[in-house]
């Protein structure tokens, strides 16, 4: 993070918290001791926050904590794993009742079958049993003008360029899961009942150039009005297996 971007976001939105801080806060509160986690799409990071209950404090209070993903080799760097297997969301390879909870951190806007996932989610975990995510709000500008008119690869070129992640660790996007809408039906479709949807604001995507920046800012800024508060960058949810 560039000491420009930091100072617009202080002066301009110092309330406006990093996304990947929500979501370790929400691990920290539906998590129960002794809990058998999956992690879908576990990746290198459980969660990226700073400042928040790390990855490896929150796996310490687990019983096991597996992770399942397309990607061994990111698997294998994920050191708050206890143990994973390759595998897609799609098809866990897992036993129905297996967990007490089951967490997917930018993961739903990948999923191009979310019906699938949210069935398999379900009959993986015990009754009463939590999945919690983070995914971004697809009413959001950004990714409203990328699913509608830009191809995948070009998608992907954004992506790297704006967020700086490599691209090793950029996927296909289709948002079929994206919405406060679209997660209600999935979730009632796999009998699971809803306890948070909620939209909240991010820090910019950009982070240069410095005037881009700025414009990011005080739209994010113009987010906290009823009107727009449905644009707000990312979805934090909680459901519940009936």
């Amino acid at each position: 993070m560039s000491s420009s971007y930091a100072r617009i976001v202080q002066q301009l939105i110092p309330d406006v918290d990093f996304h990947q801080n929500h979501y370790a806060r929400l691990l920290d509160r539906e998590l129960q001791p002794q809990a058998r986690w999956l992690d879908i799409g576990a990746g290198t990071r459980i969660h990226n926050g700073f400042g928040v209950p790390t990855s490896e404090k929150l796996a310490s209070r687990c019983m096991e904590v597996i992770g399942v993903d397309l990607q061994v080799e990111h698997l294998r760097k994920n050191i708050a794993l206890t143990s994973f297997v390759a595998g897609s969301a799609e098809s866990i390879p897992f036993e129905a009742n297996r967990f007490d909870f089951v967490s997917a951190n930018m993961v739903l806007e990948h999923l191009e079958y979310p019906d699938r996932v949210f069935a398999e989610v379900a009959r993986v975990l015990v009754p009463g049993g939590k999945f919690v995510f983070v995914t971004p709000n697809k009413n959001h500008p950004l990714p409203r003008f990328s699913a509608a008119l830009l191809p995948p690869a070009v998608q992907k070129q954004i992506a790297h360029r704006i967020e700086g992640r490599p691209l090793e660790h950029i996927f296909p996007t289709f948002y079929r899961a994206n919405t406060k809408r679209d997660i209600s039906r999935l979730a009632m479709i796999a009998h699971m009942r809803t306890c948070e949807i909620s939209i909240v604001r991010n820090i910019p995507y950009f982070n240069r150039p410095a005037s881009i920046v700025w414009l990011e800012c005080h739209f994010i800024r113009a987010s906290r009005h009823s009107f727009l508060s449905g644009m707000g960058a990312d979805i934090l949810g909680c459901l519940t297996k009936e």
